[in-house]
């Protein structure tokens, strides 16, 4: 956090870029909320984004016990030497769930066959409108060399 009440008391996106960490800044009460507070946040999207804040939030849970890192031995390098690495227990969906989830997918996806005639009735009628352009724009292309423009006796003589 960094907050002077001073020009230049905050950090901005340039000084962001290429770090890891977020900055907040400018906090000040916010007067058009009850109890709120309007503050200034930075970080560089293109690191600080949804891979890095998985990671991060995977470590925070695994340090809180709220999921157990599962532990093997890999080989290092060619030899005996072994290390411990840690990786999260493995996902276990749920047998049934898993039945109802998979039944709502293909509901969703066999049920595009019922928009069907309606893309048939706008290719249609889109080919009708075209066709019906088509012997208008004929027409005049046909007319408008010879004709010449009208105009009202009524209207000429008022």
């Amino acid at each position: 956090m960094i907050d002077k009440h001073e020009p230049g008391g905050y950090v901005t996106p340039y000084e962001a870029a290429g770090e890891d960490a977020t900055y907040i800044s400018r906090i000040r009460e916010d007067a058009t909320v009850e109890n709120g507070l309007s503050l200034w946040c930075v970080s560089d999207n293109l690191r600080k984004g949804a891979a890095l804040n998985a990671i991060q939030i995977a470590e925070c849970l695994i340090n809180r016990k709220l999921i157990s890192a599962k532990k093997r031995r890999r080989k290092l390098a060619p030899g005996n030497r072994t290390a411990m690495t840690e990786e999260p227990a493995p996902y276990q969906p749920n047998p049934k769930l898993k039945r109802v989830e998979r039944g709502f997918e293909s509901v969703i996806f066999n049920s595009r066959w019922l928009m069907a005639p309606f893309y048939f009735g706008l290719v249609v009628s889109l080919a009708v409108l075209l066709l019906k352009f088509c012997m208008v724009l004929f027409e005049f292309i046909v007319h408008a060399p010879g004709s010449k423009e009208s105009t009202s006796s009524s209207a000429c003589s008022r």
